[in-house]
């Protein structure tokens, strides 16, 4: 079961809560503070993601408290936030695989009267088993990975006219995978610049072309050298498009990727696109395709493409709207190219399904049942097929 219970002591004075029904948020002027802390029990029928013949089953209690600091609000012109959240997992029968996830987020928007900067970062580190086709085989039969990751990204903006908008951005990705781990650690770096023209109000076109390089360094003393890879790709699209029920945005480009060393590339379409649909006002579904690229974990100097569609329906029912019913899925296939004779030129595929039910008793709390179905299989006999359901039930206070 989940139970969320979280709260700040007041201090004399200064501290006001913003209503006698939330003790969980405070405000010393522009500064707000949240805390909050949810507990799930999940039922997993595969924590190791084995194939059918090998698989095992336990209960897991999952109590993950969190605090968040902000500065302004989400639709004021400056904002700032910094957000904590720890996870800490127990498994009823394997308690060797418990294990502990920290996550650090911070948010920024300072907007003058051309020039805006908005950015974001994020810090994670986890220990947990690790599925979606990267292989246990080499992990270990109930091996946690040690990993920390690291997303950062940025974007200034300048506005020429009322309708005309550039922009320059950076983004940085990090994932490093402890010492030993038959997994290549990872940095990306990107370079954008773009354009936008909005000819009214609910609508706004966007042109970018970006540069980036992905680099992999070696974690065990028997994998080979890495090739860094170069890409260089263009978009355009549009976004934010409103017709009456219809709410959508469209991105389609091209990428060219090459790796360092070698006198062949490889180019690809590149696609961003997401339809919302309102059916009614208390029904709403949305449908998501998205295809891009990256480079393999297990062997990097194999790059690949992945297609990933999505289906989800959220439904409000009662006559306060107090119950919401979501159900959906999504579809993940990716295509390697080149690499090791293991690891290269195979298609995996991973399918999942969810149906959640959650309550909203106040606006700060909230209870609800979900299930999860996720299947994966690969095309290389390496990499094994599995698939899992997964239970969880929660109950939470907090924002």
């Amino acid at each position: 079961m989940a139970l969320v219970v979280a709260g700040v002591a007041g201090s004399a004075g200064a501290a006001r809560a913003f209503d006698a029904r939330n003790l969980l948020a405070y405000q010393w002027g522009p500064v707000t503070i949240r805390t909050s802390l949810e507990v799930t029990e999940q039922f997993n029928d595969n924590i190791y993601y084995r194939s059918s013949a090998r698989r095992t089953s336990d209960l897991i209690t999952s109590i993950t408290p969190g605090i968040d600091l902000s500065l302004g609000t989400p639709y004021s012109k400056h904002y700032l936030s910094l957000g904590y959240e720890f996870h800490q997992n127990f498994y009823q029968k394997r308690s060797d695989v418990n294990y502990s996830d920290h996550s650090l987020s911070f948010n920024l928007r300072l907007t003058g009267y051309r020039v805006s900067l908005q950015g974001s970062d994020q810090i994670e580190l986890q220990n947990s088993v690790m599925g979606g086709g990267l292989n246990p085989l080499v992990l270990g039969e109930s091996a946690n990975v040690e990993r920390i990751t690291f997303s950062d990204s940025y974007q200034v903006s300048y506005s020429f006219t009322d309708k005309i908008n550039g922009h320059i951005g950076l983004s940085h990705g990090r994932t490093d995978y402890e010492s030993g781990t038959w997994l290549y650690d990872s940095t990306s770096l990107r370079g954008t610049l773009g354009a936008t023209y909005k000819p009214r109000t609910r609508m706004t076109f966007v042109s970018e072309v970006y540069y980036g390089k992905t680099m992999s360094e070696p974690n065990h003393p028997l994998q080979w050298p890495a090739p860094d890879m170069n890409s260089l790709g263009t978009f355009v699209g549009v976004s934010e498009v409103f017709l009456n029920r219809i709410t959508g945005t469209v991105r389609v480009g091209y990428e060219v990727r090459q790796f360092e060393g070698r006198s062949g590339s490889k180019g690809d379409p590149v696609v961003n696109a997401s339809l919302g649909y309102r059916f009614s006002e208390r029904l709403r579904g949305t449908l998501s395709y998205a295809r891009s690229t990256s480079v393999s974990a297990q062997s990097p100097d194999s790059s690949y493409a992945s297609d990933n569609l999505s289906l989800a329906l959220n439904r409000t029912l009662g006559p306060t709207g107090k119950i919401m019913v979501s159900g959906g899925g999504t579809l993940r296939i990716s295509q390697y190219d080149g690499g090791s004779v293991v690891y290269g030129d195979r298609t995996d595929n991973q399918w999942t399904a969810f149906l959640d039910v959650s309550y909203r008793f106040q606006p700060w709390l909230s209870t609800g049942l979900r299930y999860e179905y996720e299947l994966f299989n690969s095309s290389s006999k390496a990499i094994i097929d599995y698939d899992v359901n997964r239970i969880t039930l929660r109950l939470g206070i907090g924002f």
